[in-house]
């Protein structure tokens, strides 16, 4: 990847802003990206390697430029999740919050009717904050971008049988 040296925020401004185009400040000695004709600030750092970017801390600042999704968008994504809910155990977690729920399926004790359901209804407790929710690129977990406590941060809804252990 190409980096271009600016000498200050005014060279920064004045350079044609093309998606994806990397640039180094030197007066604030920052990395910034092209996205969407802004420049936004990447966490980005120097090694022996060369280029070192935290892709976490990239997509964070990428996603918080978004909208939120629409309430309809939002429970447009009922049939994705009834597709993906068809096992017996998911957890919905969000590492960088300190944030998981169990979803498990149990005849004999029925909170819902159905794991998505349940979802929506635990979903609410982050108040309709979603920046996206789509399916990650192997399609084994539902990566969920909110706001939460004003940063953005990432969920994701994955299949958790195979650590669940079951006994008597």
């Amino acid at each position: 990847m190409d980096v271009i040296t600016v000498k200050n925020k005014e060279e920064l401004e004045a350079m044609e802003k093309v998606d994806g185009k990397l640039v180094y400040n030197g007066e604030d000695q920052k990395y910034y990206m092209a996205k969407a004709n802004e420049w936004i600030s990447v966490p980005v750092t120097m090694s022996s390697e060369g280029l070192v970017v935290n892709l976490y801390e990239l997509n964070k600042q990428i996603v918080e430029q978004l909208d939120f999704i629409t309430e309809e968008e939002f429970q447009g994504k009922r049939s994705m999740l009834e597709e993906f809910m068809t096992g017996n155990a998911y957890m919905l977690y969000g590492r960088e919050i300190g944030y998981f729920t169990v979803f498990m399926r149990d005849k004999d004790k029925k909170d819902y009717n159905n794991p998505v359901d349940a979802f929506y209804d635990i979903f609410s407790i982050f108040e309709k904050q979603v920046y996206s929710m789509e399916y990650n690129d192997d399609k084994t977990a539902i990566e969920i971008w909110i706001k939460f406590n004003e940063q953005a941060t990432v969920l994701y809804l994955f299949d958790y049988s195979a650590a669940v252990v079951y006994y008597e």
